[in-house]
């Protein structure tokens, strides 16, 4: 079976409700980057937790 594509975005009310509850949470810090990166970023948690500092230009903002 395989999953279908969804067409709802997160309102930005939600996105914030999102964020304020990760910030209240009992999570270590890495774990609350980890997911804030994910939301600004748009990536997967694979990338970021496997990322090495060389990948990131700040520079550039890359």
């Amino acid at each position: 079976m395989t999953s279908e594509n969804g067409t709802r975005v997160p309102t930005w009310s939600e996105l914030a409700q999102i964020w304020l509850a990760m910030e209240r949470s009992r999570a270590s810090t890495a774990n609350k980057t980890l997911h804030q990166l994910t939301m600004l970023w748009g990536s997967r948690l694979s990338e970021l937790r496997l990322a090495r500092r060389s990948h990131f230009d700040m520079k550039a903002g890359i």
